[in-house]
Protein backbone atom coordinates (compact mmCIF):
# COMPACT_ATOMS: atom_id res chain seq x y z
CA UNK A 1 0.00 0.00 0.00
CA UNK A 2 0.99 3.63 -0.35
CA UNK A 3 2.97 5.01 2.59
CA UNK A 4 1.13 8.34 2.31
CA UNK A 5 -2.16 8.85 4.13
CA UNK A 6 -4.20 12.00 3.50
CA UNK A 7 -4.42 14.28 6.52
CA UNK A 8 -8.21 14.51 6.52
CA UNK A 9 -10.69 11.67 6.74
CA UNK A 10 -14.33 11.93 5.81
CA UNK A 11 -17.23 9.58 6.42
CA UNK A 12 -18.26 7.70 3.31
CA UNK A 13 -21.48 5.71 2.92
CA UNK A 14 -21.06 2.47 0.99
CA UNK A 15 -23.96 0.36 -0.14
CA UNK A 16 -23.63 -3.25 1.02
CA UNK A 17 -24.48 -5.76 -1.71
CA UNK A 18 -24.34 -8.84 0.49
CA UNK A 19 -22.71 -10.62 3.40
CA UNK A 20 -20.13 -13.33 2.81
CA UNK A 21 -21.39 -16.82 3.47
CA UNK A 22 -20.72 -18.84 6.57
CA UNK A 23 -19.11 -22.25 6.09
CA UNK A 24 -21.66 -24.89 5.13
CA UNK A 25 -21.72 -27.69 7.75
CA UNK A 26 -20.79 -31.08 6.23
CA UNK A 27 -24.12 -32.64 7.21
CA UNK A 28 -26.05 -29.84 5.44
CA UNK A 29 -23.84 -29.60 2.38
CA UNK A 30 -25.45 -30.96 -0.77
CA UNK A 31 -23.91 -32.12 -3.99
CA UNK A 32 -23.06 -29.15 -6.19
CA UNK A 33 -22.74 -26.64 -3.33
CA UNK A 34 -19.73 -24.35 -3.80
CA UNK A 35 -18.36 -22.40 -0.86
CA UNK A 36 -17.23 -19.07 -2.30
CA UNK A 37 -16.48 -16.97 0.76
CA UNK A 38 -16.28 -17.60 4.47
CA UNK A 39 -16.20 -15.22 7.40
CA UNK A 40 -16.36 -15.10 11.14
CA UNK A 41 -17.44 -12.52 13.68
CA UNK A 42 -13.95 -10.94 13.84
CA UNK A 43 -13.50 -10.54 10.08
CA UNK A 44 -13.37 -6.90 8.96
CA UNK A 45 -12.53 -7.41 5.27
CA UNK A 46 -14.76 -6.38 2.40
CA UNK A 47 -14.90 -7.69 -1.16
CA UNK A 48 -15.63 -5.33 -4.03
CA UNK A 49 -15.03 -4.96 -7.75
CA UNK A 50 -11.98 -2.81 -8.33
CA UNK A 51 -13.53 -0.86 -11.21
CA UNK A 52 -16.38 0.13 -8.89
CA UNK A 53 -14.05 1.01 -6.01
CA UNK A 54 -11.59 2.98 -8.18
CA UNK A 55 -13.71 6.19 -8.43
CA UNK A 56 -14.34 6.08 -4.71
CA UNK A 57 -10.64 5.70 -3.94
CA UNK A 58 -9.69 8.51 -6.35
CA UNK A 59 -12.27 10.77 -4.74
CA UNK A 60 -11.06 9.80 -1.25
CA UNK A 61 -7.37 10.40 -1.94
CA UNK A 62 -8.07 13.56 -4.02
CA UNK A 63 -5.26 13.54 -6.55
CA UNK A 64 -2.84 11.53 -4.48
CA UNK A 65 -1.74 8.03 -5.39
CA UNK A 66 -4.21 5.42 -4.32
CA UNK A 67 -2.96 2.21 -2.67
CA UNK A 68 -0.94 -0.05 -4.98
CA UNK A 69 -0.30 2.81 -7.45
CA UNK A 70 3.17 4.01 -8.34
CA UNK A 71 3.78 7.43 -6.81
CA UNK A 72 6.34 10.20 -6.43
CA UNK A 73 8.05 11.05 -3.13
CA UNK A 74 5.20 13.49 -2.50
CA UNK A 75 2.61 10.75 -3.03
CA UNK A 76 1.47 12.01 -6.44
CA UNK A 77 0.38 9.45 -9.06
CA UNK A 78 3.36 8.35 -11.16
CA UNK A 79 2.18 5.26 -12.99
CA UNK A 80 -0.43 2.55 -13.30
CA UNK A 81 -1.90 0.58 -10.48
CA UNK A 82 -0.07 -2.67 -9.67
CA UNK A 83 -1.44 -5.74 -7.99
CA UNK A 84 0.29 -7.41 -5.08
CA UNK A 85 -1.35 -10.79 -5.54
CA UNK A 86 -3.87 -12.68 -7.61
CA UNK A 87 -6.13 -15.30 -6.04
CA UNK A 88 -7.49 -18.07 -8.23
CA UNK A 89 -10.28 -20.38 -7.10
CA UNK A 90 -10.68 -23.83 -8.59
CA UNK A 91 -13.44 -26.40 -8.50
CA UNK A 92 -11.36 -29.32 -7.26
CA UNK A 93 -8.00 -30.22 -5.77
CA UNK A 94 -6.96 -31.83 -9.05
CA UNK A 95 -7.51 -28.52 -10.88
CA UNK A 96 -5.50 -26.74 -8.19
CA UNK A 97 -2.57 -29.13 -8.59
CA UNK A 98 -2.60 -28.78 -12.38
CA UNK A 99 -2.82 -24.97 -12.29
CA UNK A 100 -0.17 -24.73 -9.58
CA UNK A 101 2.22 -26.83 -11.68
CA UNK A 102 1.59 -24.81 -14.86
CA UNK A 103 2.14 -21.47 -13.13
CA UNK A 104 5.35 -22.66 -11.51
CA UNK A 105 6.65 -23.88 -14.87
CA UNK A 106 6.25 -20.36 -16.29
CA UNK A 107 8.78 -19.08 -13.79
CA UNK A 108 7.26 -15.58 -13.72
CA UNK A 109 5.15 -15.83 -10.58
CA UNK A 110 5.58 -16.91 -7.01
CA UNK A 111 2.79 -19.40 -6.40
CA UNK A 112 1.47 -20.78 -3.18
CA UNK A 113 -1.48 -23.02 -2.45
CA UNK A 114 -2.95 -25.05 0.36
CA UNK A 115 -2.57 -28.31 -1.56
CA UNK A 116 0.57 -29.31 0.30
CA UNK A 117 -1.09 -28.46 3.59
CA UNK A 118 -4.16 -30.47 2.65
CA UNK A 119 -2.03 -33.43 1.61
CA UNK A 120 -0.19 -33.29 4.91
CA UNK A 121 -3.47 -33.07 6.81
CA UNK A 122 -4.85 -36.01 4.84
CA UNK A 123 -1.79 -38.05 5.70
CA UNK A 124 -2.14 -37.19 9.38
CA UNK A 125 -5.85 -37.95 9.33
CA UNK A 126 -5.17 -41.28 7.62
CA UNK A 127 -2.76 -42.16 10.44
CA UNK A 128 -5.33 -41.13 13.04
CA UNK A 129 -8.05 -43.13 11.29
CA UNK A 130 -5.76 -46.16 11.12
CA UNK A 131 -5.05 -45.83 14.84
CA UNK A 132 -8.74 -45.45 15.67
CA UNK A 133 -9.54 -48.36 13.35
CA UNK A 134 -7.11 -50.53 15.32
CA UNK A 135 -8.81 -49.50 18.56
CA UNK A 136 -12.18 -50.32 16.98
CA UNK A 137 -10.94 -53.74 15.87
CA UNK A 138 -9.71 -54.49 19.39
CA UNK A 139 -13.06 -53.31 20.77
CA UNK A 140 -14.92 -55.62 18.40
CA UNK A 141 -12.67 -58.52 19.45
CA UNK A 142 -13.27 -57.86 23.14
CA UNK A 143 -17.01 -57.50 22.50
CA UNK A 144 -17.02 -60.83 20.65
CA UNK A 145 -15.36 -62.53 23.62
CA UNK A 146 -17.91 -60.96 25.96
CA UNK A 147 -20.86 -62.08 23.82
CA UNK A 148 -19.44 -65.61 23.51
CA UNK A 149 -18.94 -65.80 27.27
CA UNK A 150 -22.47 -64.51 27.89
CA UNK A 151 -23.98 -67.04 25.49
CA UNK A 152 -21.95 -69.88 27.02
CA UNK A 153 -23.21 -68.99 30.48
CA UNK A 154 -26.73 -68.81 29.07
CA UNK A 155 -26.40 -72.36 27.72
CA UNK A 156 -25.17 -73.64 31.09
CA UNK A 157 -28.12 -72.00 32.83
CA UNK A 158 -30.65 -73.31 30.27
CA UNK A 159 -29.44 -76.87 29.95
CA UNK A 160 -32.77 -78.32 31.01
CA UNK A 161 -34.61 -76.06 28.56
CA UNK A 162 -32.39 -77.26 25.71
CA UNK A 163 -32.97 -80.87 26.73
CA UNK A 164 -36.75 -80.36 26.72
CA UNK A 165 -36.54 -78.83 23.25
CA UNK A 166 -34.72 -81.90 21.96
CA UNK A 167 -37.08 -84.35 23.68
CA UNK A 168 -40.07 -82.60 22.11
CA UNK A 169 -38.50 -83.06 18.67
CA UNK A 170 -37.12 -79.60 17.98
CA UNK A 171 -34.61 -79.73 15.15
CA UNK A 172 -30.95 -78.93 15.69
CA UNK A 173 -31.15 -76.12 13.15
CA UNK A 174 -33.89 -74.35 15.09
CA UNK A 175 -31.97 -74.66 18.35
CA UNK A 176 -28.92 -73.18 16.66
CA UNK A 177 -31.02 -70.38 15.12
CA UNK A 178 -32.48 -69.59 18.56
CA UNK A 179 -29.09 -68.92 20.12
CA UNK A 180 -27.72 -67.18 17.04
CA UNK A 181 -30.68 -64.79 17.05
CA UNK A 182 -30.13 -64.10 20.72
CA UNK A 183 -26.44 -63.30 20.21
CA UNK A 184 -27.34 -61.19 17.15
CA UNK A 185 -29.79 -59.17 19.27
CA UNK A 186 -27.05 -58.54 21.83
CA UNK A 187 -24.78 -57.24 19.08
CA UNK A 188 -27.58 -55.16 17.54
CA UNK A 189 -28.51 -53.49 20.83
CA UNK A 190 -24.84 -52.85 21.59
CA UNK A 191 -24.34 -51.27 18.15
CA UNK A 192 -27.37 -49.00 18.56
CA UNK A 193 -26.21 -47.88 22.00
CA UNK A 194 -22.69 -47.25 20.66
CA UNK A 195 -23.97 -45.11 17.78
CA UNK A 196 -26.22 -43.15 20.14
CA UNK A 197 -23.26 -42.58 22.48
CA UNK A 198 -21.10 -41.35 19.58
CA UNK A 199 -23.76 -38.81 18.54
CA UNK A 200 -24.04 -37.65 22.15
CA UNK A 201 -20.26 -37.16 22.42
CA UNK A 202 -20.29 -35.34 19.08
CA UNK A 203 -22.95 -32.90 20.29
CA UNK A 204 -21.01 -32.27 23.50
CA UNK A 205 -17.84 -31.52 21.53
CA UNK A 206 -19.70 -29.15 19.19
CA UNK A 207 -21.25 -27.28 22.11
CA UNK A 208 -17.90 -27.11 23.88
CA UNK A 209 -15.71 -26.04 20.95
CA UNK A 210 -18.16 -23.45 19.54
CA UNK A 211 -16.40 -23.35 16.19
CA UNK A 212 -17.90 -23.76 12.74
CA UNK A 213 -14.58 -24.65 11.13
CA UNK A 214 -13.60 -27.52 13.44
CA UNK A 215 -16.49 -29.86 14.07
CA UNK A 216 -16.61 -33.65 14.40
CA UNK A 217 -18.43 -35.16 11.46
CA UNK A 218 -20.17 -38.56 11.28
CA UNK A 219 -20.91 -39.63 7.69
CA UNK A 220 -24.52 -40.77 7.14
CA UNK A 221 -23.38 -44.19 5.94
CA UNK A 222 -21.25 -44.91 9.03
CA UNK A 223 -23.96 -45.62 11.68
CA UNK A 224 -25.73 -48.33 9.61
CA UNK A 225 -22.37 -49.96 8.85
CA UNK A 226 -21.39 -49.89 12.53
CA UNK A 227 -24.70 -51.42 13.59
CA UNK A 228 -24.44 -54.10 10.88
CA UNK A 229 -20.86 -54.94 11.92
CA UNK A 230 -21.81 -55.22 15.59
CA UNK A 231 -24.72 -57.52 14.68
CA UNK A 232 -22.41 -59.66 12.55
CA UNK A 233 -19.87 -59.85 15.38
CA UNK A 234 -22.69 -61.03 17.67
CA UNK A 235 -23.64 -63.77 15.23
CA UNK A 236 -20.03 -64.92 14.83
CA UNK A 237 -19.47 -64.88 18.60
CA UNK A 238 -22.63 -66.91 19.21
CA UNK A 239 -21.84 -69.58 16.62
CA UNK A 240 -19.62 -71.70 18.92
CA UNK A 241 -22.05 -71.62 21.91
CA UNK A 242 -24.91 -72.49 19.53
CA UNK A 243 -23.01 -75.55 18.29
CA UNK A 244 -22.40 -76.60 21.89
CA UNK A 245 -26.13 -76.35 22.54
CA UNK A 246 -26.78 -78.57 19.52
CA UNK A 247 -24.39 -81.25 20.78
CA UNK A 248 -25.93 -81.55 24.26
CA UNK A 249 -27.48 -84.93 24.97
CA UNK A 250 -31.13 -84.42 25.97
CA UNK A 251 -31.14 -87.17 28.58
CA UNK A 252 -27.86 -86.00 30.09
CA UNK A 253 -29.07 -82.40 30.05
CA UNK A 254 -32.25 -83.26 31.97
CA UNK A 255 -30.32 -85.57 34.33
CA UNK A 256 -27.71 -82.92 35.10
CA UNK A 257 -30.44 -80.37 35.81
Amino acid sequence: QSSFVPPTLKKQIIKVAGIMQRPIPPEKKKEGDVQIYTYDEMNTRICARFEEMKPFLQHYFKGYAIPRQKHTPRAKPAGPISYSELRVRTNSIEDTKRLYKELNELGKYFCSSSVEYLEQMRSQMASVQLFLGGIGFISFFIAAIGIANTMMMSIYERTKEIGIFKVLGCSMRKIRSLFLMESAMIGLIGGILGVALSFLIRSLIINGVQSELFQPYIPPYLPPIAIACSTLIGVIAGFSPARRAMRLSPLKAIHNE
